[in-house]
């Protein structure tokens, strides 16, 4: 994802096609503390992914991108300080957990758009800080 597409998706320009978005940075505590992008939620560890996105209560119907839910969809965002490492490393892990919870239901999983932001929190940070 983009750094303008992340902030156009904070904007609500997509608010007709997303019901939610959640971004998630992976970076470790002290990183997030120090500053992080608006909204975003931090999840470090493994466990805490699992727990937080597909342990809830609130779980979306398991859809494929194309047959997503009449309401709009759920958007994860993932992001590192780079997004080089902790947040494909993460997102790569939630999709396949996501898949092996639903392997009855393949292709369908709970989130199908799963995205890493290009360029991370520097990155973002350096164009849009108001954000962050």
């Amino acid at each position: 994802l983009s750094l303008s597409q992340l902030n156009d998706v904070q904007s609500g320009m997509f608010s007709s096609r997303i019901k939610r978005f959640v971004i998630i940075d992976c970076r470790f505590d002290y990183e997030y503390e120090g500053g992080h992008i608006s909204d975003a939620i931090n999840l470090s560890e493994m466990a805490d992914v699992d727990k937080a996105l597909l342990g809830a209560s609130d779980l979306p119907e398991p859809s494929t991108s194309e047959n997503g839910p009449a309401g709009g969809k759920t958007v994860l965002i993932f992001h590192c300080e780079f997004s080089a490492k902790r947040a494909p490393t993460t997102a790569k892990h939630l999709r396949n957990q996501d898949r092996l919870k639903n392997v009855g239901a393949y292709p369908n999983i709970h989130y199908p758009e799963v995205y890493v932001l290009q360029g991370g929190y520097a990155e973002f940070f350096k164009s849009f800080p108001v954000r962050c």
